[in-house]
């Protein structure tokens, strides 16, 4: 009698695993679910069989990427969701080594115009002023690549430290380097996405993704030819270029950086911001960080941050190469901002900016 007792109880407890929908969480990507009703499916495909939902809110740990889908657990199975419906989380577990305070006196002077003042060292803190070019700064402490600053009206914050220099004409002099001659001698791959037939994503006021990135990407070339860049494009009008002529024009040249310029979307309105995409390899990681800090140094959208994504013209190109998520035109202030008659402007102001910093 105890032993069939025993057994129904081990019995009980199988199916109370068994029917409790979880996502395994051992080591991997933290990513929350922004809409509900998503499909969870056996394998990466759309035709494939349903194994169970998930709503908004719901946290699942991605293992893998492939061709837009993720790798997750569900129910203890391996289980893949579409993964334009789910959000990088801004709370990962693994552990981070806190940065190291130090405390400083001593003076410091804006290198560029209009860089930001934030409340705290990094891009994700909020913006709280903007400088002049030579504006004289008391540094408080340093944290990491930042520091805490006090400006001549007495206002504390943080700047981003390769922003400033020590002294007022070492600031002058980078900034005229930054502004003329950085990129002399690099050649530059600026990839519009989608063309032709492929119009991408829509905006909220109709347009299509392929015609906004396509303005963008021209403007963009402009200002990094301004700074001494070789800029060669996949597509400089509405035509359709395949994902592998796209790599084929990058690994016709001698290429420094391939760069693909994309606008986001999502089906929440709600969803906003930039971001920056790599591969693989130190060196791609390297130049979309420093191409995501200078674009939250210059632009107002909300900094998503630097994400390892498996994108064909990034995972099948022999070139240092990022991609571009430059807002969600499914977001009314970010399609405000990507619509304005500068934006591009502003964005290869940014770009030269992230490729000078990397290449010296």
């Amino acid at each position: 009698m105890k032993k069939q007792l025993s057994l129904l109880s081990v019995f009980i407890l199988m199916l109370t695993f068994l029917f409790i929908p979880h996502v395994q969480a051992e080591s991997g990507t933290t990513y929350i679910v922004g809409n509900d009703g998503l499909n969870v499916r056996s394998s990466p495909s759309s035709s494939a069989s349903v194994i169970g939902t998930l709503n908004k809110g719901d946290k699942v740990t991605v293992f893998q990427d492939k061709h837009g889908w993720k790798q997750t657990y569900y129910n203890g199975q391996t289980a893949w969701v579409a993964g334009q419906y789910l959000m990088k989380s801004s709370n990962q577990s693994s552990p981070k080594k806190k940065a190291e305070v130090k405390q400083t006196s001593t003076t410091v002077y804006v290198a560029e115009q209009g860089v930001r003042l934030r409340s705290g060292p990094g891009t994700n803190y909020q913006i709280t002023g903007f400088t002049d070019k030579g504006d004289k700064l008391q540094v408080l402490q340093s944290q990491g690549d930042w520091k805490q600053v006090k400006t001549a009206n007495g206002k504390v914050a943080w700047i981003a430290g390769w922003l400033t220099s020590s002294s007022s004409s070492q600031a002058k002099t980078r900034s005229q380097q930054t502004s003329s001659n950085q990129l002399n001698g690099k050649n530059i791959v600026l990839d519009a996405g989608h063309g032709g037939y492929d119009p991408g994503s829509t905006a909220l006021n109709g347009q299509f993704e392929k015609d906004l990135v396509l303005n963008i990407t021209k403007q963009i070339g402009q200002v990094l030819e301004s700074h001494g860049a070789t800029v060669v494009y996949t597509r400089t009008n509405d035509k359709y270029v395949s994902l592998f002529d796209r790599v084929r024009v990058s690994n016709a040249y001698w290429t420094d950086a391939f760069i693909s310029i994309h606008l986001n979307a999502f089906t929440s309105n709600q969803i906003n911001g930039v971001s920056t995409h790599y591969f693989d390899g130190n060196n791609d990681a390297k130049l979309a960080q420093s191409i995501q800090n200078a674009l939250m140094d210059e632009l107002s959208l909300n900094d998503r941050g630097v994400q390892k994504d498996n994108y064909y013209v990034l995972r099948e190109n022999r070139d240092l190469s990022v991609l571009l998520e430059l807002g969600f035109i499914t977001n009314q202030n970010d399609l405000n901002t990507i619509t304005s008659s500068d934006y591009g402007t502003q964005v290869g102001n940014a770009l030269a900016k992230g490729l000078a910093n990397y290449f010296n």
